[in-house]
């Protein structure tokens, strides 16, 4: 036995625990095996403390006498009783299965606010869905969201997995609405350009643009059966025209390949190579699209070449100030219209040179390739008439039309504008430059008296015009015919044309000689144009500096710099979608040169200017040469003729020279006796004279 407290080994005679203390209380045995009678239980459960029982004596009524009890045995420790476990483990069970239970239900209660959060969100999202691809107007687009309402309001019935595959349904039937919509839409937006590859003639056409017509509207209604259903006729119809183009492609690719090319440019032959080397990588590649629209350039190339175009192109000028860097300005012209094309692109324009006495031409790169307006300057030399017949209202009338014109031009760019005014004699007012109130205000200045010397006035333009850099031009007006020039006209048209500087005209007068206006102007490349009245000349002003900024400026380096006087052919040429023109030019870098570096053998073989009577002077061969080698050199083109002279000292100078051998007298002499070059020579000189203050 153990104690129920310590749980310590407790002996069989012990009534207490020999660890603790604590009294072992011992359940009755039967009757059979316990000596104590049953009523004497209460003694043995005595405490221990007390010791055996006392006998006590009591005074009562006399019974009947009672038989002697058993004798008892000496008294021992009680026998503990055994405690019952089986009420701890029902109640232990009872408490797992409350427990279980709690634990079962709010598990099922988690499970079930999960699902119908999962719904909720599912159903916000579709919500959104529906918001954002609105298309109320679209049955199906309904139909979708009553479906999402009703799911909703079912949500009594708790058949969440129902009514999840619902809405995911729903969200996927929606989403393929909006994605077919938004393809259509993308796909309508290219239909607009799909036929520019093709060729196709009018039926086909009809056709495709019947179909385009229907697949708009049905795009535009949110139809989506219609939408798919026309999709696939397009693309069947467009895969038609794919392989109508191959054979088409395939019968212009032969054509063009045999096209004769024997009047064609270099730089032609090497655009053409390059078409034929692009549409056979796209027909190879099956893009016959592509194919057609290199054709079609490669085609226009050859009708140029053929002379079947409808533009035309020309070099206007060309600037060798930087060489070996050739500036060449270009103009290109709608046959038809007469104007010119405007935003070309410079990366079409073709560029080829041949040296003189080379075989074949050479492809230059294009270093520049720009239209002049806005970014490139031109040099405006305005040539005015202040004669007598100009004075009083005419001449102010003249001026504010050129005060009016200088406000149009671009000087922020680095457009430079000159005056030279005309009357007896030729002057220089002011020289090129981009100060417009210097050039203002010298124009205000001016006053009118004497005869015309238009003729001399257009020379020293043309030698002073030909100094400049850049795209130039000259400008001139006048009110009467020329009574003063000892310069002849077709030397001033013959200067011109060497140096390509155009010469516009506007004549005041009805009565003038217009015949040798046309003549100048239309020779070297201007207009001449007569107006009644002096205000008139701003239109014509206007349209003048227009027309010049039309030019394109085209930049290459020249072959071999170094022979500056052998002759370049250039072959110049444009071609794009729209526009195919071309041009030859041929020219020498040394002619140009001639205006703004002295070519003329100055001081040889006892001459001032040795060949003064077989090239024009030019003023940057008079600005190597001091005030008195002026005088010398003019004079010694009147003494090659023979010519005597009044002044002495001049007289005594050209005695001294081997070559000169006077024989004409002063009053005897007459200009007639020069040739052109002498003629224009001797006043040209005369004229620079002027214009540095040394001959009145």
């Amino acid at each position: 036995m153990f104690c129920r407290k310590c749980g310590a080994k407790i002996p069989e005679e012990s009534g207490f625990c020999p660890e603790c203390g604590t009294q072992i209380i011992r359940k009755a045995q039967p009757a059979g095996n316990n000596p104590a009678a049953p009523d004497q239980m209460s003694a043995n459960q005595t405490s221990a403390n007390q010791g055996p029982p006392k006998q006590t004596t009591q005074r009562q009524a006399a019974p009947k006498p009672a038989p002697a009890p058993a004798p008892m045995p000496a008294p021992g420790p009680a026998e503990p009783k055994k405690k019952k476990l089986w009420p701890i483990f029902l109640c232990l069970g009872l408490v797992v299965i409350l427990v279980a239970g709690a634990c079962g239900f709010l598990g099922l209660q988690v499970i079930k606010n999960k699902k119908t959060q999962q719904f909720e969100q599912e159903y916000a999202a579709v919500e959104e869905q529906l918001k954002k691809y609105s298309y109320e107007n679209i049955s199906e687009y309904k139909q979708l969201m009553s479906d999402c309402e009703d799911a909703a309001q079912a949500k009594a019935t708790k058949d969440y997995a129902g009514l999840s595959e619902k809405l995911k349904t729903a969200s996927a039937e929606i989403e393929e609405l909006h994605t077919v919509i938004e393809e259509a839409k993308t796909k309508q937006e290219s239909l607009s350009g799909a036929t520019g590859g093709f060729v196709m003639d009018d039926s086909r056409q009809a056709e495709y643009d019947s179909l385009v017509k229907k697949y708009t509207k049905a795009v535009d209604n949110l139809d989506k059966d219609s939408i798919l259903s026309l999709s696939k006729d397009l693309d069947e119809f467009i895969t038609q025209l794919q392989e109508e183009n191959k054979a088409k492609a395939e019968s212009s690719y032969n054509s063009l390949v045999n096209a004769d090319l024997s009047k064609a440019y270099e730089s032609e032959k090497q655009i053409i190579q390059t078409y034929q080397t692009e549409v056979k990588q796209k027909m190879d590649s099956g893009d016959y699209i592509g194919a057609s629209e290199s054709l079609q350039k490669w085609q226009k190339v050859v009708d140029a070449i053929n002379g079947q175009t409808d533009y035309d192109m020309g070099v206007e000028q060309v600037d060798v100030s930087t060489f070996p860097i050739v500036k060449l300005y270009v103009r290109v012209e709608d046959k038809n219209t007469g104007e010119a094309v405007d935003d070309l692109k410079a990366d079409s324009f073709h560029l080829a040179e041949r040296m003189e006495g080379s075989g074949s031409f050479t492809e230059k790169t294009i270093i520049k390739a720009v239209q002049l307006d806005e970014v490139e300057n031109l040099n405006i030399n305005m040539v005015g008439d202040i004669s007598g017949s100009m004075s009083g209202s005419a001449l102010t009338a003249a001026k504010n039309v050129m005060n009016s014109f200088l406000s149009g031009i671009q000087f922020q760019i680095g457009d430079k504008a000159s005056l030279i005014t005309f009357a007896d004699q030729v002057y220089t007012n002011i020289g090129f430059t981009s100060d417009y109130g210097q050039i203002s205000s010298t124009i205000n200045s001016l006053s009118a008296s004497g005869s015309t010397a238009f003729y001399d006035a257009l020379y020293v333009a043309v030698n002073q015009t030909a100094m400049q850099s850049g795209a130039k031009c000259i400008i001139a007006f006048t009110d009467g015919d020329d009574n003063m020039s000892k310069c002849d006209p077709a030397i001033i048209t013959e200067l011109a044309i060497r140096y390509k500087i155009p010469i516009f005209i506007i004549g005041i007068d009805p009565s003038l000689d217009t015949y040798t206006m046309d003549f100048i102007a239309d020779s070297t490349g201007g207009f001449y144009r007569n107006v009644n009245d002096i205000s008139d000349m701003s239109e014509i002003y206007s349209a003048i500096y227009r027309q010049q900024k039309e030019m394109y400026l085209l930049e290459y380096e020249t072959l071999n710099p170094d022979a500056t006087t052998a002759v370049r052919s250039v072959t110049v040429n444009y071609s794009d979608e729209q526009v195919t023109a071309r041009n030859e030019y041929d020219f020498v870098p040394s002619v140009y040169m001639e205006a703004t570096v002295s070519q003329a053998q100055l001081f040889t073989n006892d001459f001032v200017i040795f060949d003064s009577d077989t090239r024009y002077i030019t003023a940057a061969d008079l600005a190597m040469l001091t005030q008195e080698q002026l005088r010398l050199a003019r004079n010694e083109i009147y003494a090659r003729r023979g010519r005597m002279f009044k002044d002495t000292y001049l007289q005594d100078y050209f005695n001294q020279k081997s070559w000169y051998q006077g024989t004409i007298a002063p009053d005897a002499f007459s200009e007639n006796m020069f040739n052109d070059y002498e003629r224009a020579n001797a006043y040209f000189i005369a004229d620079y004279e002027r214009l540095k203050g040394y001959l009145q």
